[in-house]
């Protein structure tokens, strides 16, 4: 059996970013989902990590874990709340299994891109500019390993990892489309 391992942003007493919706909430529920649809198909065995441990000791299990591959569910946010889309991170180009994170970033937004979702592969860099740390994205096409930092997990993990951003909780048409049962 192929082992995902199901990483979900926050939890316990940290809802990480809020808005119209918790992110800890949103990425709880959607972890849960995920976890139920893949243990219906035989193919694959299932491991959670510990929402309650820091994003280091999360990438300790995974890396001590049989896991073939990690999907780390987040929400993102924006002050614009006009902002919108899933992005899908893979690991740096230069990481040891960039090309298979990569692979598996662009299969997640294959499965979700349709006339009327933002769906974006490729890599986040935090940098510092004016004494505040962005988010840049940078697309799949860009090969070059900036010398900014990106998700912890990304960073520690030597499984293939992918960082899916499912939705802006400050995004009301967001909220809508994504944070429901369908």
């Amino acid at each position: 059996k192929t082992v995902i391992c199901i990483d979900a942003a926050y939890g316990d007493s940290n809802k990480g970013y809020e808005g119209i919706v918790d992110e800890a909430e949103v990425t709880g529920k959607v972890a849960d989902e995920l976890e139920s649809l893949l243990k219906s198909n035989r193919k694959f065995k299932v491991i959670r990590t510990d929402r309650s441990q820091s994003a280091k000791e999360r990438s300790s299990f995974i890396n001590e874990s049989s896991a073939d591959a990690v999907i780390s569910i987040h929400c993102a946010q924006d002050a614009d709340s006009s902002v919108t889309g899933m992005k899908n991170i893979a690991e740096f180009p230069s990481a040891t299994s960039a090309g298979s994170s990569l692979k598996l970033a662009q299969c997640i937004s294959d499965a979700f891109i349709n006339e009327e979702d933002s769906v974006f592969t490729g890599y986040m860099y935090y940098r510092s500019e004016d004494d505040m740390v962005l988010k840049e994205y940078v697309d799949a096409s860009d090969t070059t390993t900036y010398p900014y930092d990106t998700y912890d997990l990304l960073q520690n993990c030597t499984k293939t990892a992918v960082v899916t951003e499912l939705c802006h909780n400050t995004s009301q048409s967001d909220v809508d489309n994504w944070c429901n049962e369908k």
